[in-house]
């Protein structure tokens, strides 16, 4: 089956002077009135008005199209589809499996080579191809709310107070995007723990002037390092140091994973916790110091 293309050049063809004039002018007005009305259609419209103006004229004063159904009514499809069920059969199937690192072509543009093998359909019969299952390489990992959740509980005051037995337990997350690297996702987790960690350093000591700096525990940087892609050989255990500028009175920091904010566990290497404890040890690598 081939298909061709209209030239809208052709609807100028056998019109006098005076008609193409006439059909300029109206394809200016239809455009401006009618801008929503794809160019194709107004030029089909304008044109059969040039060329029949008495037909055009007796179709706008007796709109009698309106009162003829037309060929696309939805009746007309249903019976057409229920007609086509049950008339067509399938003749033949096959599976195909795709391993698209045998073909041609990369992205949109795979070409795959059937050879003796190839597909082809009779006259009266068509094609239906139908994807089973589709599986390809993720280079990247989307961090959303199902795996960025957690929580930071700080502790501090004396032993018998409630500053120390339940501490400052606040729920946190990190900015949700698809990172190319998992150095990328330590160092947005590090960051959101390092804010977390001076707010209540903060509280804790009294004092709003407190700032902390971020590194890693025996490195300079977070770790595992933020150029470190999935692919490459490495340990990509967690580890960073959160240093105060003055020294502060918090006695312990902890960072849950708890079961309910979903898969955070999974991503960071902590505990998956079931319940809300008062203490926990879910994630480890995290070091606070005093400067």
């Amino acid at each position: 089956m081939e298909s061709t293309r209209r030239d809208l050049e052709s609807f100028g063809k056998g019109l006098t002077d005076e008609q193409i004039i006439e059909k300029k002018k109206m394809m200016k007005e239809s455009a401006e009135s009618h801008p929503e009305i794809a160019e194709y259609f107004r030029e089909l419209a304008v044109d059969f008005c040039v060329r029949f103006p008495q037909e055009a004229t007796k179709q706008r004063e007796t709109r009698e199209w309106e009162s003829q159904k037309s060929a696309f009514f939805t009746e007309n499809y249903r019976k057409m589809s229920i007609s086509s069920n049950n008339m067509t059969h399938i003749i033949h199937s096959r599976n195909l499996f795709i391993d698209t690192s045998t073909g041609s072509g990369k992205g949109d543009e795979f070409n795959l080579e059937l050879g003796a093998n190839q597909i082809s359909a009779g006259d009266g019969q068509f094609l239906r191809l139908t994807l089973v299952s589709f599986n390809c390489y993720n280079n990247i990992y989307p961090i959303n709310s199902t795996n960025n959740q957690f929580r930071v509980v700080s502790r501090y005051g004396p032993a018998s107070d409630v500053s120390q037995f339940l501490g400052i337990s606040t729920l946190n997350s990190f900015t949700p995007k698809t990172y190319k690297t998992c150095g990328e996702i330590a160092l947005a987790f590090a960051q959101s723990v390092q804010a977390q960690v001076q707010a209540d350093a903060r509280v804790a000591l009294g004092n709003n002037s407190l700032t902390t700096t971020l590194s890693g525990i025996t490195t300079t940087d977070v770790q595992p390092p933020t150029g470190q892609t999935f692919g490459q050989n490495g340990d990509r255990i967690l580890q960073f140091k959160i240093t105060c500028s003055t020294p502060h009175t918090l006695t312990s920091v902890k960072i849950e994973c708890l079961e309910n904010l979903d898969e955070s566990w999974a991503l960071l290497g902590g505990d998956r916790i079931y319940d809300e404890p008062i203490v926990a040890t879910s994630c480890r690598g995290v070091h606070l110091q005093r400067a």
